[in-house]
């Protein structure tokens, strides 16, 4: 065998981590990109000579840089997320999470919801910095836009994925009910739920249900 170094090996022989086996192959262990290139075979009987050159190309599989903190922006501002990987982003803001990839090229990154391939529209979009880092870009969040946001990244070599779960908060809410009295209360207290004035007379318990919902509570 001729190496792309020009260096031969026969039968048995090895070099660095190259080796030629008894059978004739050539073997390159824990092969890395610098490996690439031609290696020529040399064949050689009584009938003659013959020689076929070999060129192999060296797939480094996928890997993740890092998502830094700085690149998940809510309104421009950096945020940071919650130790289950939580985002909690206000109705009505925007959300950007980018994405960067190392590997053999070509390498394919898209982002899912839930699972599905993330479709831009009028509020949605994805700016390609360039085939390793793209970012998602979601406007004027709403409620509907919940769920887990993940940037998949593949090619010849691995497949990895990482994301966030994104949490759209609408605010505190107080929820109104009818005011009207309880009367099934153990005590024999009145529980009124409602706006409206109640008269209670003197002497008599009163409790006031508040019902209401919002991040934290």
């Amino acid at each position: 065998w001729i190496l792309p170094s020009g260096r031969e090996l026969t039968v048995g022989e090895s070099y660095g981590r190259v080796e030629v086996l008894q059978n004739g192959s050539l073997l390159v262990n824990n092969a890395i990109p610098s490996d690439a290139g031609s290696y020529k075979v040399i064949v050689t009987s009584e009938a003659g000579t013959d020689g076929s050159t070999v060129t192999p190309v060296v797939v480094v599989p996928t890997k993740f840089v890092t998502v830094a903190k700085d690149k998940i922006l809510v309104s421009g501002q950096p945020e940071a997320p919650s130790p289950d990987g939580t985002v909690i982003v206000p109705t009505g803001s925007n959300f950007s999470m980018t994405c960067s990839a190392s590997g053999s090229a070509p390498v394919d990154l898209s982002f899912t919801r839930d699972g599905i391939l993330v479709v831009p529209n009028d509020r949605i979009r994805i700016d390609v910095k360039d085939e390793n880092t793209k970012t998602l870009i979601i406007e004027n969040m709403m409620t509907e836009d919940v769920g887990n946001y993940d940037c998949s990244v593949v090619n010849e070599g691995d497949a990895e994925e990482t994301g966030v779960y994104i949490f759209v908060d609408d605010g505190p809410k107080i929820r109104r009910a009818p005011s009207r009295p309880i009367e099934d209360v153990p005590d024999g207290s009145k529980v009124f739920i409602g706006r409206e004035n109640v008269t209670v007379v003197k002497g008599e318990t009163l409790e006031i249900a508040c019902n209401a919902s919002g991040i934290p509570r």
